[in-house]
């Protein structure tokens, strides 16, 4: 029979927990997210090989079953994004005449 599995999913450089992380499975068979503590319990089915856990502002990691049954932590690495350059300029709104 399956077991469940209680994972802990940090970040790699602060430790801390990451809250509501997305996990997929292999072929999308099974969709989830991380709780607010970061943490997550996982039905080890052997008819699932991976799992891919990704959020914004961290770089996807695909984990095997095998993997994460060995420990109890999954560490997130942090991935910065570099925007293009955004200029703002104000509008100029032509008058116009309000008749009643």
């Amino acid at each position: 029979a399956p077991k469940n599995i209680t994972h802990t999913l940090l970040d790699s450089k602060t430790k801390l927990p990451v809250d509501y992380v997305f996990i997929r499975s292999d072929e999308r068979k099974l969709n989830l997210v991380s709780n607010k503590e970061g943490q997550l319990i996982l039905n080890a089915d052997p008819q699932i090989k991976h799992y891919v856990f990704y959020k914004i502002g961290y770089a996807s990691q695909t984990i095997s079953l095998s993997n994460l049954l060995q420990s109890e932590t999954v560490f997130l690495v942090s991935k910065s994004y570099n925007l293009a350059e955004v200029t703002i300029t104000p509008k100029l709104f032509d008058s116009f005449l309000v008749t009643s």
